[in-house]
């Protein structure tokens, strides 16, 4: 059975808008009750999430399967986004406030309504939040000063440099080869760029990129149309006025990651390192622990060590992830961080007896931090993309399969790529997990047709 305010198993959807109405009835009665005597003097900790997509939800939902003494807050557009469907269930009505998170009067008001502010996306400019606070007491978790670092690669990558932390070598653009296809390709002939970088470099926006958005990959043959395709990579980077840099492009057996979180007063959780596949540049399935499949120990004491740097000295508060190269000769280079709850933890909801999103709300909100023992030797988590633009995309069928648990986010539009939600699934051990993987790409599979074959496009 699913905690109260937890997901659910497809198949009980009567059942499950029953207890929806019942979770928010008595999250409703106790965030009015009168405290006890103990609370008396010190009132509940209310927090502001800016942004309303599947983090947000999950989030919320973390704060009630694990009664939570803290009040959350939503900024988002819409009310048919992720967190927005949960207003009248696991979030207040009234705490569903309907703003765009980067109109400055909308901004300002919400943060005047809450005493800490977290983010769903790394995406808002530290200057706008710093600008919209000045004068209220909101704090931010992590500071503006971790978010400007982190929101921007090439400050991410002089980060590394100094903690000591390996990477792939880098060299930022010049203005004027960031201007065409033909100036960049020119400037990365030079010696300079050459020796830094090699041949056939990866090309990245310094902000705004995520989930492929924002790479470019040179060819050792260049294709005829490269110079104008890079073209196009440049003048988008140009229209959101990001820096671009080139990187070795790194030979690597297996991409990694792991989770993180920080609390403020120093207490660090670490979640197991994990192996993350790409389909197009966006996460498709995470799966572990890396070490239980064939990852040297050292690897994921190496990653533990860089993110324990990271966060005593930046410093971070609350989950983060960082994503890694294991190389061809055994290295371990970090890619990038997201300095919140990432992708790549979403199997802690069900594999770890805390997970990142409960624990990120623990640690933003001053509470200790909970254990991210797992509850089985082996676990996988699997994202559901969309395959092209459509309007209310069906949710998955699950064959009858206790470790199949399905997370739907309630979008109401499908893209190609787009995560419209994901399935967890947990194994005894590394044979089961084996099975369990197949089983994931059959239920994946069964998902993507019954997207082919309904007619819900826009």
């Amino acid at each position: 059975m699913a905690h109260v305010f937890g997901h659910e198993i497809v198949g009980a959807a009567a059942q499950h808008s029953a207890r929806s109405r019942l979770c928010g009835e008595l999250l409703e009665r106790r965030l009015r009750a009168p405290r006890t005597q103990a609370e008396r003097g010190a009132s509940m900790t209310t927090i502001g999430i800016l942004g309303g997509g599947q983090l947000a939800r999950m989030m919320i939902q973390a704060r009630g399967a694990a009664n939570l003494p803290m009040r959350l807050r939503v900024l988002t557009p819409r009310s048919s986004d992720p967190a927005g469907r949960l207003a009248g269930a696991e979030l207040l009505q009234e705490d569903l406030v309907l703003g765009d998170p980067r109109d400055p009067e909308s901004l300002r008001a919400f943060l005047a309504s809450v005493d800490v502010a977290c983010f769903e996306s790394e995406f808002q400019p530290a200057d706008q939040l710093r600008a919209a606070s000045a004068g209220l007491a909101v704090e931010f978790r992590p500071s503006l000063n971790a978010l400007a670092t982190t929101q921007d690669k090439l400050e991410q990558k002089a980060l590394y440099r100094r903690f000591e932390i390996p990477t792939s070598p880098w060299i930022e653009l010049t203005a004027s080869a960031g201007r065409s296809g033909r100036a960049a390709l020119a400037f990365l002939q030079e010696r300079e760029a050459r020796e830094a970088v090699g041949e056939a470099p990866v090309l990245k926006w310094a902000r705004l990129g995520y989930d492929g958005k924002g790479t470019f990959f040179c060819a050792v043959e260049p294709a005829a149309d490269e110079e104008e395709r890079l073209d196009r990579f440049l003048a988008a980077a140009a229209e959101r006025e990001t820096p671009v840099f080139a990187e070795r492009r790194v030979d690597f057996v297996r991409e990694l990651a792991i989770v993180v979180s920080a609390s403020r007063g120093g207490e660090l959780c670490e979640y197991p390192l994990v192996i993350s596949e790409q389909q197009h540049g966006i996460c498709k399935r995470v799966y572990g622990p890396a070490v239980a499949l064939g990852v040297d120990p050292a690897r994921e004491e190496e990653a533990r060590a860089a993110a324990r740097r990271i966060a005593e000295r930046l410093p971070l508060e609350g989950s983060f992830a960082l994503e890694l190269f294991e190389t061809v000769d055994g290295a371990l280079l970090v890619n990038e961080m997201a300095p919140r709850v990432h992708n790549s933890g979403h199997y802690s909801i069900d594999a770890c007896h805390c997970s990142q999103f409960e624990n990120h709300l623990r640690a933003v909100g001053g509470l200790a931090l909970g254990s991210p023992a797992l509850r089985e030797r082996c676990f996988a988590m699997l994202n559901l993309l969309g395959d092209r633009r459509r309007r209310d995309p069906p949710r998955p069928q699950l064959p009858l399969d206790p470790k199949l648990i399905d997370h739907w986010y309630e979008k109401d539009e499908s893209r190609p790529g787009r995560k419209l939600g994901h399935l967890n699934a947990l194994a005894a051990d590394e044979g089961a997990l084996r099975t369990t993987l197949a089983a994931l790409d059959r239920a994946d599979e069964a998902w993507l047709q019954r997207l082919a074959s309904r007619d819900v496009s826009a």
